[in-house]
């Protein structure tokens, strides 16, 4: 659930999101992110040493 309201709150998120919500470590988050990348939720974008991961879906509703 926690995982949910995080990667809808905004149309982005990065791994540092979850673990100030004390819900997982940055390693882990980093894991499930890619996995969702991997299956086409998100897509990872690199700016400078950090990753980003957008939302793709939510993006293309906001963006309308």
């Amino acid at each position: 659930k926690e995982l949910l309201e995080i990667i809808f709150q905004q149309p982005y998120c990065k791994r540092k999101f979850f673990e100030n919500a004390k819900i997982v470590k940055q390693k882990t988050a980093g894991s499930y992110l890619t996995q969702l990348e991997n299956i086409g939720v998100m897509k990872s974008i690199k700016i400078e040493k950090e990753k980003l991961y957008i939302n793709v879906k939510l993006y293309d509703i906001l963006k309308r």
